[in-house]
């Protein structure tokens, strides 16, 4: 190693450049930065400008010019955009009701085909609700991220998400409804014989709904006396004083006499349609 009288240093070569702070000479070994994953690197605080790491999550040298880093893989990477203001859930969130099965699709544009890490973001403002992506990676071009929703949020207002991902950050407000509520339910009954196949379908109707939408999934359940009850997916909107229905099925062949019963709740309303089997 050399160190001149004009504050240069040279390490594998006796004369460093004179604009060069320090000046990396050899013909058979390159030059090692800070090997650091994604994580590793968003963690980073602070950051000064030009601060470089080689990224281990895709494979990319990048430094950071005191908005985002930049990539120096192919492709035109540090063109990369998140789209935070275009994201969309797929469904609507509402106070006290499990988030299951939501998910929430954030664009980005520029887009170079490198890897990105796992992540799971919770919110603020509206606590209570947690956003998971799976490792993957970005398309060529424009592309779309998605977010699976879990939790449940805590109380109506805005749940804010704060994304960061390939060098950008920006942040996500997702709507949070009130608490879906109903008046009441009208329940229906039916008569059949013995011993005989049968298929009923109805939808139970919920009046005096209001506040945030609610969803449920397809299930196929058994309730007794050779009955079952196949419910289909659905979710019933944001409203005031709306009517809201939940649609299924009875079908079977009866085996023995006497009421079964499927109790269903919505809008905190809980009450039953009864299938009444006869001799």
């Amino acid at each position: 190693m050399v160190l001149n009288g004009y504050g240069n240093v040279g390490i594998g070569t006796v004369s460093p450049a004179s604009s060069a702070i320090l000046d990396l000479g050899s013909n058979s070994k390159g030059f090692l930065p800070p090997r650091l994953s994604m994580a590793q690197r968003d963690a980073l605080s602070p950051k000064a400008a030009g601060l470089m790491i080689y990224n281990t999550t895709n494979n990319c040298l990048e430094f950071w010019n005191l908005s985002k880093w930049i990539s120096k893989c192919a492709g035109s990477p540090s063109s990369f955009q998140l789209n935070c203001a275009g994201a969309n859930p797929s469904g609507f969130l509402a106070a006290g009701s499990p988030a299951n099965g939501l998910t929430l699709s954030v664009p980005y544009t520029g887009g170079n085909g490198s890897a990105y890490g796992a992540q799971a973001v919770n919110s603020t403002g509206v606590t209570g609700l947690t956003i998971t992506l799976p490792a993957g990676n970005f398309a060529n071009g424009n592309g779309t991220l998605v977010y699976t929703f879990s939790g449940t949020p805590s109380a109506a207002g805005t749940a804010y998400f704060a994304i960061n991902i390939g060098g950008q950050s920006c942040t996500v407000a997702v709507r949070v409804n009130p608490q879906a509520k109903c008046t009441k339910m009208y329940p229906k009954t039916w008569t059949t014989p013995i011993g005989q196949p049968f298929t009923f379908t109805n939808g139970t109707i919920f009046t005096g709904c209001t506040g945030g939408s609610v969803s449920w999934p397809a299930s196929i359940i058994y309730i007794g006396k050779g009955v079952y009850v196949e419910r289909y997916a659905g979710n019933a909107g944001i409203g005031s004083n709306s009517t809201w229905a939940i649609n299924y099925r009875f079908y079977g062949t009866p085996n023995s006499t006497g009421p079964v019963d499927y109790y269903m709740t919505l809008g905190g309303i809980t009450g039953y349609e009864r299938v009444t089997i006869t001799p």
